[in-house]
């Protein structure tokens, strides 16, 4: 059974894959991401992950997660950070 906080926290990882998804694969998209400075687009998984901003600490929490496993990944492999945010989930 799952508590409030597992479901919140499941919410965000979901919320976070559905974005990078988007950049993964040859027919991938761009993301456009709103910040202060203006409108920026990424292809990158890896960008768009550092670009989210999480309305909570939770959601800080997950992407820091996933960021370090992206890392990770980018470190042994050479590449697969969008896939590995994806298979996070």
């Amino acid at each position: 059974m799952m508590t409030d906080y597992d479901k919140k926290r499941a919410e965000i990882a979901q919320e976070i894959t559905d974005l990078v998804s988007t950049t993964s694969g040859p027919y991938g998209t761009n993301v456009h991401v709103f910040t202060r400075q203006g409108v920026k687009m990424y292809r990158d998984g890896k960008k768009v992950l550092e670009a989210y901003q999480p309305k909570d600490l939770t959601g800080d929490g997950i992407k820091q997660l996933m960021l370090s496993a992206a890392d990770r990944t980018v470190r042994k492999a050479g590449d697969g950070s969008t896939t590995t945010t994806i298979l996070l989930n």
